[in-house]
This record gives structure tokens, C-alpha cells and sequence, in this order.
């Protein structure tokens, strides 16, 4: 034996020691810079069985081919991951299992090193995911199986349940739609375990945007929603026949609106909590008009009351009665000006009564205590007012088939025998109604294959005995020899080398029985390339396909082929079809495949990579319109990486998925606005950040190109509001903080303060309550700085209604307000002990009440300007 070479000590620091043929073969060591190789070698290269153990700490042990990892392997990282497979040119590619040091276990496809193909991935918490992964990431299609019992099936992106899907809960809900990043964001239904079902918008896994809910009760409210709630404009149809169209603020009628109510009354105005607060017309199915305040349901304020008999009433209102001054003027002429409590004119007033005049007093609408008539000869009158096929089964199909097997979730699934009509049986493994895994197949005409397949296909390792004798071993790729393979010809042929679709192309060698030997290039099942061998000699000689070879033109029913021909269109040509559009550039196997032109009838010009017909590369499209895309295609579609410039002078540049914007991108707008985050469908959904040519930003969630969710939007002249939108308007909870000091924290609607908010002035102080359309409306609490607090009714920004005042200084009034004072019945306590029960009027003591003095002293009788008159 031959010694080997040792190395000088200035050469490289690697080194070899191993048995050597001829210099070349052998079993051996090598040492290349902190890596050591142990194992067999071929041609000075590592090739056989072998044990690399890296310098990061990581060792793989098994084949090896032409220096590369390429075979069956294990290799163990030395973060703690395993994975045992399969190996080609150094890379995890094929079949193999993963066990991550975290305790998660894949088992599937790889490609490049990378989980891509089909998968299922056991996650330490218990949840599993089984279908599609492309570039370690779930991609595609697949099923995910929460260890809460939630099961998901649909699209997946980037590790995220994004695109088509339906979410199985654990409770019982359902739901079927759209998903961006893990969450419901889209379009959906969701059917709830109650009965209840929604059917519209969702962004971040909450019913916001458009929607309509079918409650189980027989309730449906369409209309707009936000996290889950019933805000913004909307229509809810009750079961008992009302119909209310208008403004909801957290799942509350709040707002404007309009109430029809199944006995045929109509209200239209203010709403605040479910309850007509606020401004509003009520017309009662009788015919009577109300037109003025509301408070919780019922008329309280100023109003008009006209009835269908032709009287009008103009006045204060309390808990739907006429309570408080007012006016009331009869259809025959007669009219009524003063009090009045629960409907009936009770207190002061005057009446003309046909041309009489009373003044005084009232009781129950009777003329009763104190009073003075003035008679003009004339009577006094009055005037009263899922089954599933889960287990062993046969079935028989309608054209004959008949399936004996497993079955899972109505699919065949597991062990099972096929038979088809035409003869041929299939005995093996299934996977949702496909032969998937080992099998055989029996053809009709005697063929025999015994092997992997794949979706209904033959793919990956098998043998193939054909009737005639021939028999191939090794690769398929749907249901055609693509690959590595030996076909043994029954009449002794041999050939061993690269097959694609079904044909012998690539390098090979053919032993022929005769003795002959060919070692070279095929194309499509001929020789192609020079002869080496013969049976008599070593002779050198050329082959050529017996195919038209060359320049031609070729014209088929729906256009025309003028280019290179080698019994395909195959080389550079020009590609002529009847609807007019033109091609021109590479082909390859009667397909456009390589760089290339098309000319659309319409317009439009793509150049650019072709792949079997289709656009797939990298590409420039040019429209008619004057828009223009540059970047990715997969399938004719712009799908990846991309930048739009539009004739408008807008630029999109970022993702695209068949041939819409979506994923993550940069939207530049011609009037300077620039919008930076997720698309979905050509659209802005979910995740962003708007920033205007105003110097406004906007970040937060979108939906359908608008504002719709969470988000913050800072203004430029320093105010910032903080809290949900919809349809591009602040509708929902939300902050608004002024850059004066001033802040606001409640809810909005269509951009104003609506439903129950706090009001923090800059001053100090600080009002909590309800708002109707920007103004302080409804039930409230109002803290000055200089330590006053009112509790009470408002209406437009000031109190108004039923109140409570606490004065600093130990005052307390409490009673009726309007126009921001004490006007109507109320009571007042002063700090030394001093009390007043009565009437108020503009913050004066003025009518009827008693003050009674800390030292006992009983004022009863009649006030004026906080006066005691009598």
C-alpha cells in the first residue's frame, strides 16, 4: 500500500489519512478547519457512509455523494435539535423528522433545509398543526388543533392563520372567514353556540366594521360594529315588530336615531343608553305630535305637545307629563298659561275662557283656591283633556368504483382497497380520499406498481413491472418516472440515469444487450450527444433526435409559431395568437419558458421570466392605463415581492398574493399621504401606519381602506386621539387630548362625543356623564376647581332638568334647573342653618315657598328676587 502524502507544516491545516485506490477510493479521515470527516470516499470526494462532526458542535452522521450530505441521515444540532431524513447537496430535502430541543416534532417534507411541503407539527403545549410549510413556515393550507379543544382549518401565511378558514371553538361557536396574522380579520360568519349568528366585518379577532347579528330571540341588527359591540350606525328589527334605525355606541342605542314602534308610534332624535335622551320627535299612532326633551324614555324638558284634536300644549315636561310652566291653547280659542304637575294645571295661571279671563289658582285642572274672573257677559265653558364515515366501510361509487377500507371524518383515510371500473386495483395506504403513502396498483392491462404515491399520484420511491416485461425502480414525480431510475428492458436493455415526464432526458448510460454502450445526454427518450462505445470498438460519433430541428414556422388553429424547433418549440421564436396578443422570446419544450415579451390585444406589455406558459419570475407589466408593476409572478399572477407605480402618481411597493395587494406595504399617495403596514385584497386591512400630507398620523387597525378599529391619530396642530374607529371616523371608546390641556375620555360617534364620557378642562375642572352629539346631555356630574359640584340633568351643555348643587362654602340646592340656574321647585339650605322650599326662578328665591331661619323664624308666603313679599 501506497503511503500517503503528508502535508509540510506551511501547507494548509487539513489533513487526510485514509486507504487510497489509485489515489482516490477508499475509507478515511480528512480534517478540514475545525470540521472532521470520518468515513468512506470516492474520487477524492466524500461519498458512501460517514460521520461529519462540525466545528460548532453539530454532527451528522450518514451518505454522503460528491462531498455533499445527500442521502439518508441524522443530524444533531448542537442547540439540542435532531433531525433524521432525508439529505441532497447538504440539505435537510426530502422526507424527515425534526425534534426541536423545545420538545415541538415535525415530521414531513424539506426542501433546502427548510420545513416546505407537507407536515405536521406537534407543539410542546399540546397543539398540532398538520398540512402545507413552505420555507419553515405553515403556508398554505393546513389544520390547526388547539390543546383547548379549538380546532382551525384554512389558509395559513407566514406561521399565521391568514386568508380562508374556519375556527372551531371549544363552547361550540363557529366561525367561517377571513383571517390576517392568527386573528379574524375580514370578512366572516360566526355562529354562537346560543343560536345567535353574525355574519360581516371582524378585525383583530372582534366583530368591528360592517355586520348584521341574528339574535337567537328573533332580534337582527345590521349595521356597524367595534371590539364586539354595536357602534355606529345601524338598523335592530325586534322580534315584537319595533324597528330602530340609527346611532349604537356599546351595543346601546346612543346617538341619532329613529324608533318605530310596532303600534304604530315614531320617535326621531336623541338616544343616550338605550333610552330617548336628548332632542326628539314622538308621533303617537293617535295622532298626537311631541316635539322637544327627553330624558330615560320619557318626555322631561322643554316641549310642544300638539294633540289630534287640534290642542298644543308649549312647555315643561316631567316623566312623560306636563309638569312645570307652560302653555296651553285649546282648538276651540281658549288658552291656558301657567303651572301645571302631572298633566293637569295645578299652581298659577290664566285662562281666557270665551272671551273670559281667569287669573288665580288651580287644582287638578280646576279653578281652586285664590282668584280673580273676569267675566265678559258671556258663559263659562270647560274643556276636559355536524355526521361524519369515520371507521371500516365499503363503498360503491356511481361509476362502478368500489372502495373497501378506513375511513376519517368522511374521507377515505388509512388502509384500504380500491377497485376501479376499468379493471385496475389500488391496494394501500389513503389520506383524504387520495392514495397517499405505500401502495400497489394493479392496471387493467397487466402493469404492476408498487410503491409511494402522493395526492393520487405516484410520487417519490417504486417500482414499475410494465406488461411487456420492461420493469423501472426508482423516482416518480406525479404519476411519471422524474428522477433517478433504472429501466431493464425485457429485451435485455439496460439503462440507469435521469428521467423527466415519463422520458429518459438528462445524463444516463443505455447498455444495450448487444454488448453497446451509451454514456451521455438524452432529450426526451433519444440520444443526444456523441456515442462512445460499440460492441466492435471504441468509435466517436454525434446524435441528433430525429426531430425537425432548426428554423420553422409552425401555424396551429389559434395562432402562429415562427423559431427554433426540435420536434418542440424550443429556443427563441415569436408566439403569434388569434385574439391578437403576441409573444416573443424563449421556449423550451413547446412551452414559453425563459426571458420573454407579450404583447396583450389589449394593451398591456409584460417582459419578463416565463415558466411552462405562464408569467413566474421576475417581470415588468405595463398596463394600458398607464399603471406599471415591477417585481414577482407565480402562475400569471403578481404574487411576492412588487412595486406598482399607478398613472395617478400613487406608488405601492410590497407584497402581493394573485395579483392583489397583500401582506406587508408602502402605499405613497400623489397628494403626499403615505400609508405603511398590511393589505388584504387590494385593500388596507389590519395592521398600519396613515401619515397625511397635513402632518397628521394615523396608527392603528384598517378594514376596507378605512380607519376601522384600534388606532391613535395625532393631529398636527398637537392634539392626539387615542381609541376605536369606524369607517374612518372616531366612533367608539376613545382619548382626545387637546394640545390646550383640555382632554376628553368616553365614548364618540361619526367624531363627536356621544354616549358617557369625562371632561377634564385644563382650568381643573372635571365633568363626568352622559353626551349627545358634543354636548353635555343627559345625567352628569360637574366638579369646578373652586371645589362647587353639580349632580344632575343637562341638556346642551348646561344643566337642565332635576338637579343637585353643592356650593363650596357648605350651600346645598337641590330641585329643577334650566339655562344653567335655578329655575322651577327647589329647595335650598344655607351653611348657618337657614333653609328655603319653593319656587325658583334665574337663581332667585321668587313664588310661592317657606324659609325658615336657623333661629326658628317661618317666612310662608310669597318671594321676589330672593325677597320675602308677603
Amino acid at each position: 500500500m501506497l503511503e500517503p502524502e503528508r502535508a509540510s507544516s506551511d501547507s494548509p491545516a487539513a489533513t487526510c489519512t485514509s486507504d487510497f485506490v489509485n489515489d482516490q477510493n477508499g475509507k478515511g479521515i480528512t480534517d478540514s478547519p475545525g470540521d472532521v470527516y470520518e468515513g468512506d470516499f470516492v474520487n477524492d470526494a466524500r461519498t458512501g457512509k460517514g460521520i461529519l462532526r462540525f466545528s460548532s458542535g453539530d454532527v451528522y452522521e450518514g451518505d454522503f455523494v460528491n462531498d455533499a450530505r445527500t442521502g439518508k441521515g441524522i443530524h444533531r444540532f448542537s442547540n439540542g435539535d435532531v433531525y433524521e431524513g432525508d439529505f441532497v447537496n447538504d440539505a435537510r430535502t426530502g422526507k424527515g423528522i425534526h425534534r426541536f430541543s423545545n420538545g415541538d416534532v415535525y415530521e414531513g417534507d424539506f426542501v433546502n433545509d427548510a420545513r416546505t411541503g407537507k407536515g405536521i407539527h406537534r407543539f410542546s403545549n399540546g397543539d398540532v398543526y398538520e398540512g402545507d410549510f413552505v420555507n419553515d413556515a405553515r403556508t398554505g393550507k393546513g389544520i390547526l388543533r388547539f390543546s383547548n379543544g379549538d380546532v382551525y382549518e384554512g389558509d395559513f401565511v407566514n406561521d399565521a392563520r391568514t386568508g380562508k378558514g374556519i375556527l372551531r371553538f371549544s363552547n361550540g361557536d363557529v366561525y367561517e372567514g377571513d383571517f390576517v396574522n392568527d386573528a379574524r380579520t375580514g370578512k366572516g360568519i360566526h355562529r354562537f353556540s346560543n343560536g345567535d349568528v353574525y355574519e360581516g366585518d371582524f378585525v383583530n379577532d372582534a366583530r368591528t366594521g360592517k355586520g348584521i347579528h341574528r339574535f337567537s330571540n328573533g332580534d337582527v341588527y345590521e349595521g356597524d360594529f367595534v371590539n364586539d359591540a354595536r357602534t355606529g350606525k345601524g338598523i335592530l328589527r325586534f322580534s315584537n315588530g319595533d324597528v330602530y334605525e340609527g346611532d349604537f355606541v356599546n351595543d346601546a342605542r346612543t346617538g341619532k336615531g329613529i324608533h318605530r314602534f310596532s303600534n304604530g308610534d315614531v320617535y326621531e332624535g336623541d338616544f343616550v343608553n338605550d333610552a330617548r335622551t336628548g332632542k326628539g320627535i314622538h308621533r303617537f299612532s293617535n295622532g298626537d305630535v311631541y316635539e322637544g326633551d327627553f330624558v330615560n324614555d320619557a318626555r322631561t324638558g322643554k316641549g310642544i305637545l300638539r294633540f289630534s284634536n287640534g290642542d298644543v300644549y308649549e312647555g315643561d315636561f316631567v316623566n312623560d307629563a306636563r309638569t312645570g310652566k307652560g302653555i296651553l291653547r285649546f282648538s276651540n280659542g281658549d288658552v291656558y298659561e301657567g303651572d301645571f304637575v302631572n298633566d293637569a294645571r295645578t299652581g298659577k295661571g290664566s285662562q281666557i275662557l270665551n272671551g273670559d279671563v281667569y287669573e288665580g289658582d288651580f287644582v287638578n285642572d280646576a279653578r281652586t283656591g285664590k282668584g280673580i274672573h273676569r267675566f265678559q257677559r258671556r258663559r263659562v265653558r270647560r274643556r276636559l283633556l355536524n355526521d361524519a364515515r369515520t371507521g371500516k366501510g365499503i363503498h360503491r361509487f356511481s361509476n362502478g368504483d368500489v372502495y373497501e377500507g378506513d375511513f376519517v371524518n368522511d374521507a377515505r383515510t388509512g388502509k384500504g382497497i380500491h377497485r376501479f371500473s376499468n379493471g385496475d386495483v389500488y391496494e394501500g395506504d389513503f389520506v383524504n380520499d387520495a392514495r397517499t403513502g405505500k401502495g400497489i396498483h394493479r392496471f387493467s392491462n397487466g402493469d404492476v406498481y408498487e410503491g409511494d404515491f402522493v395526492n393520487d399520484a405516484r410520487t417519490g420511491k417504486g417500482i414499475h413491472r410494465f406488461s411487456n416485461g420492461d420493469v423501472y425502480e426508482g423516482d416518480f414525480v406525479n404519476d411519471a418516472r422524474t428522477g433517478k431510475g433504472i429501466l431493464r428492458f425485457s429485451n435485455g436493455d439496460v439503462y440507469e440515469g435521469d428521467f423527466v415526464n415519463d422520458a429518459r432526458t438528462g445524463k444516463g448510460i443505455h447498455r444495450f444487450s448487444n454488448g453497446d454502450v451509451y454514456e451521455g445526454d438524452f432529450v426526451n427518450d433519444a440520444r443526444t450527444g456523441r456515442h462512445p462505445r460499440f460492441s466492435n470498438g471504441m468509435v466517436r460519433r454525434h446524435f441528433v433526435n430525429d426531430a425537425r430541428t432548426g428554423k420553422g414556422i409552425l401555424r396551429f388553429s389559434n395562432g402562429t409559431y415562427e423559431g427554433l424547433r426540435n420536434d418542440a418549440r424550443t429556443g427563441k421564436g415569436i408566439l403569434r395568437f388569434s385574439n391578437g396578443d403576441v409573444y416573443e422570446g424563449d421556449f423550451v419544450n413547446d412551452a414559453r419558458t425563459g426571458k420573454g415579451i407579450l404583447r396583450f390585444s389589449n394593451g398591456d406589455v409584460y417582459e419578463g421570466d416565463f415558466v411552462n406558459d405562464a408569467r413566474t419570475g421576475k417581470g415588468i407589466l405595463r398596463f394600458s392605463s398607464g399603471d406599471v408593476y415591477e417585481g414577482d409572478f407565480v402562475n400569471d399572477a403578481r404574487t411576492g415581492k412588487g412595486i406598482l407605480r399607478f398613472s395617478n402618481g400613487d406608488v405601492y411597493e410590497g407584497d402581493f398574493v394573485n395579483d392583489a395587494r397583500t401582506g406587508k406595504g408602502i402605499h405613497r399617495f400623489s397628494n403626499g399621504d403615505v400609508y405603511e403596514g398590511d393589505f388584504v385584497n387590494d385593500a388596507r386591512t389590519g395592521k398600519g401606519i396613515l401619515r397625511f400630507s397635513n402632518g397628521d398620523v394615523y396608527e392603528g387597525d384598517f378594514v376596507n381602506d378605512a380607519r376601522t378599529g384600534k388606532g391613535i391619530h395625532r393631529f398636527s396642530n398637537g392634539d392626539v386621539y387615542e381609541g376605536d374607529f369606524v369607517n374612518d371616523v372616531r366612533t367608539g371608546k376613545g382619548i382626545m387630548q387637546w394640545q390646550s390641556g383640555d382632554s376628553y375620555q368616553g365614548d364618540f360617534i361619526n367624531e363627536l362625543r356621544t354616549g358617557k364620557g369625562i371632561f377634564k378642562w385644563i382650568s381643573g375642572d372635571i365633568y363626568e356623564g352622559e353626551y349627545v352629539n358634543g354636548s353635555m346631555s343627559g345625567q352628569g356630574k360637574l366638579t369646578y376647581i373652586n371645589g362647587n359640584i353639580y349632580e344632575g340633568e343637562f341638556l346642551n351643555n348646561q344643566s337642565c332638568g332635576y338637579g343637585i348643587y353643592n356650593f363650596v362654602d357648605g350651600g346645598v340646592y337641590q330641585g329643577q334647573f334650566s339655562n344653567d340656574m335655578f329655575n322651577g321647585q327647589g329647595k335650598y339650605s344655607w351653611a348657618n342653618g337657614d333653609t328655603y322650599e319653593g319656587e325658583f326662578q334665574d337663581d332667585e328665591l321668587d313664588g310661592s315657598g317657606i324659609k325658615t331661619l336657623a333661629d326658628g323664624t317661618v317666612q310662608n308666603g310669597i318671594f321676589k328676587n330672593s325677597e320675602f313679599v308677603e
